[in-house]
């Protein structure tokens, strides 16, 4: 958020990072912030805010998956790791 806000020209005061995104919405609503949200959070609609969309380079976020190595070969982790892949690829379409 720093960094962003930076590179538009400011730099913001920050007191609590939250990813509760319907509290932080209703934050900017009354005045009293920014937001910055993943693309992919559930972030509800609140009256009097706009979602404005980042200028490349857009932030990036990494995840991982970490096994036992005795448990690898579980059909449910390989499932896991498939949808993260497909999520992965299916949000750096958009």
């Amino acid at each position: 958020m720093r960094r962003y806000a930076e590179r538009a020209g400011f730099s913001p005061e920050m007191r609590g990072p939250t990813t509760d995104y319907f509290f932080a919405r209703s934050l900017v609503a009354a005045g009293m912030g920014i937001s910055l949200a993943p693309s992919i959070a559930p972030v509800p609609e609140v009256a009097g805010v706009c979602t404005v969309p980042i200028k490349e380079p857009v932030p990036i976020r990494h995840i991982g998956a970490a096994t036992l190595s005795r448990r690898r070969d579980h059909p449910q982790l390989a499932t896991l790791i498939h949808a993260l892949q497909e999520q992965a690829a299916a949000v750096g379409d958009m």
